[in-house]
């Protein structure tokens, strides 16, 4: 930092109202307030400078902090959708997983409604093997009682048949005695 001018012991009244006229300004010839308005110049150019500098340098500051800003909004972002996407990706497995637990259950009930018909095709048709047993077994029997009578019928034939000859040989005894 340039000492203040107003600190020195040698000051005249043009350095402070900015130099003595003519070439004294400059301080080519010493004179009435030489050098001094060239040194505000300079002080005031290198402040300029600075401040210059020191804009850019916050605007420079100012913009990396924007794009940093910017960058963090756009990872956030990226993060948001991939866990957005990852959120419809498990939904959609959970919701498959429900879809098979409803085809496995389905197919379940099926498979046992098949299994439940079939139990009740077979009671049914084992009902009717032993109604037609049944029924068989009443012809047969009615065949037997039927074989049966035809043959005491005949068993009856033949005694008429056998008393009655004995009737006629008895009558032709009779005859010849």
């Amino acid at each position: 930092m340039e000492p203040c001018v107003l600190a020195k012991p040698q000051i005249a009244v043009g350095e402070l109202e900015g130099g003595g006229g003519g070439r004294g300004g400059r301080g080519e010839r010493g004179g009435r307030g030489g050098g001094g308005g060239e040194r505000r110049r300079k002080r005031r150019r290198r402040e300029r400078r600075k401040r210059r500098r020191r804009r850019r340098d916050e605007e420079e500051e100012e913009r990396e902090e924007e794009e940093e800003e910017e960058e963090e909004r756009e990872e956030e972002e990226e993060e948001e959708e991939r866990e957005a996407e990852e959120r419809e990706e498990e939904e959609e497995r959970e919701e498959e997983e429900r879809r098979r637990e409803r085809r496995k259950r389905r197919r379940r009930e099926e498979e046992e409604e098949e299994e439940e018909r079939e139990e009740e095709e077979e009671r049914e048709e084992e009902e009717e093997r032993e109604e037609e047993e049944e029924r068989e077994e009443e012809e047969r029997e009615e065949e037997e009682e039927e074989e049966e009578e035809r043959e005491e019928e005949e068993e009856e034939e033949e005694r008429e048949e056998e008393e009655e000859e004995e009737r006629e040989e008895e009558e032709e005894e009779e005859e010849e005695r």
